[in-house]
């Protein structure tokens, strides 16, 4: 599908809006679009070539939002071009990959991606990582027991067809 593709002179920023525009976008994925429009006009120093990507579940989303508002202070204050270049979940646990560092902004990853790990990725709560959905996921207890049932739910609907 063309509408996924970005062109060679079209800016990350500018992709995500056309992909905003589009018709019949899911409502959570809007949400998304608008959260990643929001980071990457408001920090222009480091989200300027995200070249790998973002994807932010809801519940940590205040959580990049803070990091990379740390990393932004920190470059002004030391005259630094950091430069992230994905944010993404992995094995259940925020994952930062940012390039031009110091050791101020790694201890700050390092802290970031450890917190992720008590922080459900849906809402924000107390969570943990859950290792027995089919993959890792930090969920609070509601959410665990949401996805639990889904499951159970579905394997149950594909026997008994």
């Amino acid at each position: 599908m063309e509408v996924f593709k970005v062109s060679e002179k079209e800016s990350n920023l500018d992709f995500y809006k056309r992909l905003l525009k589009e018709e019949d976008i899911p409502e959570g994925l809007a949400k998304s679009l608008k959260w990643t429009i929001s980071l990457l006009e408001t920090f222009p120093i480091s989200c300027e070539n995200i070249y790998c990507g973002i994807s932010v579940p809801p519940g940590w989303r205040d959580i990049v939002w803070d990091a990379i508002q740390k990393i932004e202070d920190i470059a002004l204050r030391d005259d630094i071009k950091p430069r992230v270049a994905q944010i993404k979940e992995k094995f259940g646990g925020l994952r930062l990959y940012v390039d031009n560092t110091n050791k101020e902004i790694e201890d700050l990853i390092d802290a970031v991606e450890s917190k992720s790990y008590y922080v459900c990725e849906k809402c924000n709560e107390a969570g943990l990582v859950r290792r027995d959905l089919g993959w890792h996921q930090t969920l609070c207890e509601t959410h665990y027991q949401n996805k639990k049932n889904y499951i159970n739910a579905r394997n149950y609907s594909k026997k008994n067809k």
